[in-house]
């Protein structure tokens, strides 16, 4: 699948069975939540701008496999110019979110495009490991899939007992 659509990403986030939870409530449908949807909408919009005529060619390029339209964010440039071209798709990303979207598409993808440009070295005492890489990073490029990293609160009791060593220090005198 090349450069996805709004609707495409919509659709993903429908067919994919996930865990989500929000406030103590579990969310079964993110596309249509209160809580989640205009952020749904939010980055459905920014698909959509990789398929509009006087963006396309600042918002895509070509896949080095496939040939087809990819989103720019998973170009991993060797020129000047070429980093130039992804900067400005970014440019387009975060002017149509006000820059306050902090992880929009592009977020994680140029990680794993220079994670992907490095894999030799990811590979240099193990092999695999740099084919992982560049699988992992081919995989992510030809879906057009949205990465982020997850945030959660620490999973241990916060009372100070649970912070206290079984020896107490002594008191100044």
């Amino acid at each position: 699948m090349p450069a996805r659509t709004g609707r495409q990403y919509i659709e993903g986030l429908r067919a994919q069975e996930r865990e989500v939870w929000l406030g103590g409530e579990r969310v079964r449908d993110v596309t249509s939540h209160p809580g989640l949807a205009g952020g749904v909408k939010s980055i459905a919009a920014l698909y959509d701008m990789q398929h509009d005529p006087a963006l396309r060619e600042a918002m895509t390029c070509a896949s080095p496999t496939s040939g087809e339209a990819i989103g720019r964010s998973f170009d991993a440039p060797t020129t000047r110019e070429g980093l130039e071209a992804r900067g400005r798709m970014m440019l387009n990303w975060a002017r149509a979110t006000c820059g306050m979207m902090g992880r929009s598409p592009d977020f994680m993808n140029v990680s794993y495009a220079a994670w992907g440009a490095a894999a030799d070295f990811f590979g240099d005492k193990r092999t695999e490991f740099g084919r992982n890489m560049r699988n992992y990073v081919a995989y992510i490029r030809e879906n057009d899939l949205t990465l982020t990293h997850a945030l959660i609160n620490l999973q241990r009791s916060r009372t100070r007992r649970a912070c206290s060593t079984s020896r107490k220090a002594p008191r100044s005198k």
